[in-house]
């Protein structure tokens, strides 16, 4: 197992597979119990979390069950899925941009069959996350208006039905509703007084139990029988039937649908743009929800809903639907062409080519929409328990499709799209026991799987094999692999980085709670796994925890002559002995733990070739060849965020730049020149071979490249460097926190050329805009949820400013500007050339992009007072004291956002004019910071979690 780089360990234990779950956003979700847990990878300490809360069942009907035995047959399964406490079965992340802050949102499946959507509490600055909506109920909503598919329903009230209190008397809300006609013989009637439990706020107070009058008991039956009445009459294999159809099993969110031709899939306001969650269940069919993203994304007004409806049901299985996911082929997003691959517990696969213009544009339930490509046989009926469907980038109509089952065994199959034809890899007899996560990395050319029976394992896609390879042992900013020893009992799911180089991986941990007095005063110093002891004292309920640490992996037995090998004789009796001891004197138990690994340095091919030596000395504990996997996963992940459909969050390269950069900068200028200069050259066939020529080349570089370079630059170059002196001109550069040297100089130079580049792009496009809302009344910039050019006078003058370094198309974009009549532009656009404090109403002249200082209050006792200010990153105004954006890599703010065409510019348009025209995002804006391209958030307390895309 490779070593880990952070940990973090929750209060419940693990019950199903597929545990973990990695966001757009870079946040990390773990369901461990009755709690869903949420983490940044960069700060685990610091979570939220879901409370999975108990619910009463539906309304399903009342039970005839005369002469019937009520807890055998098709009830019987009602009544064993009973659970009090429910766990989190299924948890899946939506695409950014479906949140009312742009976010991602959190679908949650139960044991109890409830599915809902959660969001981050963004506006409550609390731990709970927020519930969105309840997708169960809606379902059960839509079966109770069809009449749940039931041909004749018969109604109780057209029964000789005796009505009065006792007609639905339901001590347990989790048993079936039963007809009165049964339930009359056999209740007993409670004349005097009963005993009930207290409320518990009450209880802490006073006694537990209390005396309360049979009147009360009885007048809360009545009000519960009156409702029961309405209520139709049905079989037993009705009720079976119905829970069956409201019971979810797994969820799936769908990639995004209502990109443009370009492919772009940033989020932006947009209607359009939605995701479709699929929800497989007990009776074998799929439900099919169309979340939309929100018009008018806003960080202060939480209490947008987000629009969810039912737009497709399909009979995918005959038995229970246990694993789905989605992927999106083709050679861009335009036609919206989606494979849905389903997995149930009979063994059977299908794969299923999804409508995706229907999907977004019904505006009922439709079941059509869906059509069988193929039905994978597999070679035993084994449960499937999780499915990995994904289209490798450099082949785009060919797909790659893994299989785990319940056996522990999985299989491998390639889909070829023109022809329709599947051939199988392999099947490979991987584990000893379920198959708990599969996950494919590195472009489909890694895949990682993990099981219950504590292992984890990698294999690497040659040709049309599939081999096993070993993970990476050893990790940046570690001295060895030792340093960090195994802490495994048994793994419950993986999810992989965007960037592919970490992986989380969920697993329970082993505890052993013990009072003060039971422990060893001095425990042998084994080799095994770490265990953790609870100390508890006496009379208390606080614990304390310590660790004992050993260092090698724990066996599945205790077989001497299998353990020899590992373990001197010693060793293994002083184990066992131990091992013993706590299990007489201690209670075990299991604790959730998620491990972040890093397999930056995984190996990708067999092939034994050597490259020139790179700083080998400074790393004793990793490899040559590790070195050089390192730097060609980094460099291939690196150029993945070209593309404009990957959302930019580039943590893990940044953290393991950082790792490296601790003891050798000289191996991470090498990887950053080497990633300029390539793309240098494969876009433009330029050979640089020094930093300081990139310079000349920035207006031709795409705002994505320039995103990337100022985020590397900021968060790794100059991460030591204050942060405030950043955005400084270059004789500033005394005040810096690092030793000044021309490397340092470059890259400072380099990272305010970029964004001055950036800025030059939206001005020239809040000019360009301006000119053709005054030649063209049909432009629809002031529509709710679209962009609309502001801060046209600050503007003005920052180009006035910089006039040696504005390319000339900018200045004569401004200087067509500056001929419009100035009182036109006040009534259209607002246009005011004074800006005033917020404070104390002084004028605010412009001197700045950053910050701005007004001109202060002079008072009758010789004392002025002048107010620092912020301004806007996009307007370049003087922000108001409400809430606004935040950018989590160049700390710069913002009250409005950046239009959508910004982003996807892949050079400085030489006519801005056809270049707005062009586009299809010319109305649109986009929650992101212009000068780094990650989504923009509310900045939140250091207590509170918050995603950190870098």
């Amino acid at each position: 197992m490779s070593s880990r780089f952070q940990s973090a360990v929750f209060g419940s234990s693990i019950v199903y597979p597929n545990a973990v779950v990695w966001s757009e956003e870079n946040l990390v979700a773990v369901a461990c119990g009755n709690t869903v847990s949420i983490l940044n990878p960069g700060n685990p300490g610091v979570r939220g979390v879901i409370t999975i809360p108990s619910s009463k069942p539906f309304p399903l009907g009342v039970i005839d069950g005369r002469g019937a035995d009520l807890i055998n047959g098709c009830l019987l399964p009602c009544h064993l899925s009973q659970d009090n406490r429910p766990c989190a079965r299924s948890i899946s992340w939506s695409p950014a941009g479906l949140a009312n802050n742009a976010g991602c949102l959190l679908a949650v499946c139960t044991t109890g069959g409830r599915v809902k959507l959660y969001r981050f509490p963004f506006c409550e600055f609390s731990v709970e996350w927020i519930e969105v909506s309840d997708i169960s109920e809606l379902l059960f909503n839509y079966y109770k208006s069809t009449g749940f598919g039931d041909c004749q329903i018969v109604s109780s009230e057209s029964l000789d039905v005796i009505p009065g209190r006792d007609n639905a008397d339901h001590e347990c809300a989790d048993e079936p509703l039963v007809s009165s006609l049964r339930k009359n013989q056999k209740r007993r009637r409670q004349n005097a007084a009963i005993v009930a439990e207290k409320d518990s706020d009450d209880s802490r107070q006073k006694s537990t139990w209390q005396i309360v009058p049979a009147s009360f008991y009885k007048r809360k039956l009545q009000e519960k029988a009156t409702e029961d009445r309405n209520l139709s009459l049905i079989t037993m294999q009705q009720y079976a039937s119905r829970n069956a159809m409201l019971m979810s099993l797994t969820i799936a969110w769908s990639p995004i649908l209502g990109t443009s031709g370009n492919g772009v899939a940033i989020p932006h306001n947009s209607s359009s743009c939605c995701s479709i969650l699929a929800i497989g269940g007990k009776c074998g069919r799929i439900s099919f929800w169309r979340v939309h993203a929100y018009e008018c994304y806003s960080i202060d007004k939480p209490r947008y809903s987000s629009k969810v409806s039912l737009v497709g049901l399909l009979k995918a299985h005959d038995t229970w639907v246990t694993s789905i996911n989605w992927a999106l082929y083709g050679p861009n997003a335009s036609k919206t062409q989606f494979l849905l691959a389903t997995g149930s517990s009979d063994g059977r696969v299908k794969i299923w080519r999804a409508n995706g213009e229907e999907l977004m544009k019904s505006s009922e339930v439709i079941h059509d929409s869906f059509s069988l490509l193929k039905e994978v046989m597999t070679v035993d009926s084994a449960t499937i328990s999780v499915l990995s469907l994904i289209v490798p980038s450099r082949s785009q109509w060919k797909l790659l499709l893994a299989i785990g089952k319940g056996s522990g065994s999985f299989e491998v199959w390639t889909i070829d799209m023109p022809t329709s034809k599947f051939e199988k890899v392999g099947c490979y007899n991987a584990h000893d026991r379920i198959v708990t996560g599969l996950a494919w990395a590195f472009d489909g050319r890694c895949l990682y799987s993990c099981s219950q029976d504590n292992s984890m394992k990698s294999w690497i896609l040659v040709e049309d094999s599939l081999c096993e390879v070993p993970i990476p042992s050893n990790s940046p900013g570690l001295k060895a692999s030792s340093d960090v020893p195994y802490v495994f009992d048994s793994c419950f799911g993986l999810a992989v980085s965007p960037g592919n180089l970490s992986i989380a991986v969920n697993c329970p941990q082993l505890y052993f709670i013990m009072s003060s007095g039971s422990l060893p005063l001095s425990p042998p110093k084994i080799n095994c796994i770490y265990i953790y002891v609870l100390i508890l004292p006496e009379a208390s309920y606080s614990s304390t925890r310590l660790a004992l640490t050993y260092r090698k992996p724990l066996a599945r037995g205790f077989d001497v002559g299998l353990l020899n090998p590992m373990y001197q004789e010693g060793e293994l009796i002083d184990f066992c002995l131990l091992v013993a001891y706590c299990f007489q004197r201690s209670v075990i138990t299991h604790r959730a733990a998620v491990e972040f690994l890093w397999i930056g340095g995984q190996q990708l091919d067999l092939s034994s070739t050597t490259c020139e030596v790179i700083y080998n000395e400074t790393f004793p504990g990793i490899t040559e060849k590790e070195l050089i996997w390192w730097e060609t996963n980094i460099l291939w992940s690196l150029n993945q965020y070209e593309n404009l459909s990957r959302l930019l969050n580039i943590w893990d390269i940044v953290a393991a730049l950082l790792a490296f950069k601790q003891s050798a900068p000289e191996y991470v200028e090498r990887i950053l020149l080497k990633w300029l200069t390539s793309y240098l050259r494969s876009q433009f066939g330029i050979s640089v071979t020094v930093l300081p020529e990139v310079f000349k080349f920035l207006p031709k570089l795409s705002s994505r490249q320039l995103h990337l370079i100022n985020i590397i630059n900021r968060r790794v170059v100059l991460k030591e460097c204050k942060q405030d002196n950043m955005s400084n001109k270059q004789k500033d550069l005394e005040g810096l926190g690092v030793i000044k040297d021309e490397q340092v100089n470059t890259w400072m130079e380099l990272l305010l050329s970029s964004e001055s580049e950036l800025l030059e792009r939206l001005v020239g496009f809040c000019f360009s805009a301006i000119l053709n809302l005054l030649s063209n009344s049909s432009i629809e910039y002031f529509k709710v949820g679209c962009w609309s050019p502001d801060g046209l006078p600050q503007m003005e003058q920052w180009v006035s400013q910089n006039g040696k370094n504005v390319k000339d198309h900018t200045k004569f974009l401004a200087a067509e500007v500056g001929k419009v009549d100035k009182r036109r532009l006040l009534d259209i656009f607002g246009y005011e050339m004074d800006e005033r404090c917020n404070f104390c109403s002084a004028v605010v002249s412009f001197e700045s992009t950053e910050n701005a200082i007004c001109s202060g209050v002079n008072y009758d006792n010789g004392v002025s007072q002048r107010h620092k200010l912020e301004r806007c990153a996009i307007t370049l105004r003087i922000l108001p004291t409400k809430p606004s954006w935040y950018c989590m890599c160049c700390h710069r703010r913002a009250i409005k956002l950046a239009p959508s065409i910004l982003f996807t510019m892949l050079g400085y348009p030489s006519d801005f004019e056809s270049f707005v025209e062009s586009s299809a995002y010319k109305n649109s804006s986009t929650p992101c910071c212009p000068f780094c391209g990650i989504l923009l958030q509310r900045s939140q307390p250091e207590y509170s979690l918050s995603p950190s895309p870098v």
